[in-house]
């Protein structure tokens, strides 16, 4: 078996998003395998750069979701089978970013349609999205995840240490395992998502009250402790 992953944009720097990757169907020998090649494709930091050009500024982007897009659509051909993750700032602070957040079509975010869209199955929220108000935020995370959405697919959002800070337990969805099917067997991807541990210091407060992104006994703030 080949395992190759293709980056599509720079990884979202405090996030560790891959878990367990493996064929847990037993393999054949290696007389009789057929050789198949996994794809994990990952996006980060694109802070709402949906469109050809800024929106604001008129200028053209030379970074954006149109361009993911047609990337990923490439990449997929090259692979048996894939799995498409973004990992955090898809939205920022910026004033593009809430020219994304707030120019609705259909009632929906034009961001969370393009993941969509574009056929991500995994959302690990960044700084990025805390920048915003959690109603803002939760509108963003529930058409991400709506079941009766009218584009694409749903997109699992993984957080493993975005606590509640009453009991300490996950506000989303800690890990996912995703079966894929390449060379007639059945492989199981088993993605963790783990978000920056210092957002609190880094947003302002009401942007997360009532939430925690450490357990109370990782008094250093450390994602492997989260990991565990």
């Amino acid at each position: 078996m080949i395992f190759r992953r293709p980056i599509i944009t720079r990884l979202f720097s405090v996030l560790t998003a891959l878990a367990l990757l493996g064929g847990l169907v037993p393999l054949a020998s290696a007389a009789q395998a057929e050789e198949v090649t996994l794809g994990i494709f990952s996006t980060s930091d694109m802070q709402g750069r949906y469109t050809a050009q800024n929106p604001l500024t008129g200028e053209k982007e030379s970074v954006s979701y149109l361009k993911v897009s047609t990337a990923v659509a490439q990449q997929r051909k090259l692979v048996d089978a894939s799995i498409l993750i973004d990992a955090g700032d898809a939205l920022d602070g910026s004033f593009q970013s809430w020219y994304s957040t707030t120019q609705r079509t259909g009632g929906s975010n034009p961001l969370a349609t393009v993941l969509r869209y574009i056929g991500y199955d995994v959302f690990v929220p960044g700084e990025g999205e805390f920048r915003f108000s959690q109603a803002q935020r939760e509108e963003f995370f529930d058409q991400l995840t709506s079941q009766s959405g009218t584009v694409g697919e749903p997109v699992s959002i993984l957080a493993a240490n975005y606590l509640s800070d009453k009991n300490q337990t996950p506000q989303e969805q800690s890990y996912e395992v995703f079966s894929v099917q390449a060379g007639g067997r059945t492989f199981r991807i088993g993605v963790l998502g783990l978000t920056a541990t210092d957002i609190p210091d880094q947003v302002p407060a009401a942007n997360c009250s009532g939430s925690l992104f450490a357990h109370e006994d990782n008094t250093a703030g450390s994602l492997a402790w989260e990991w565990k």
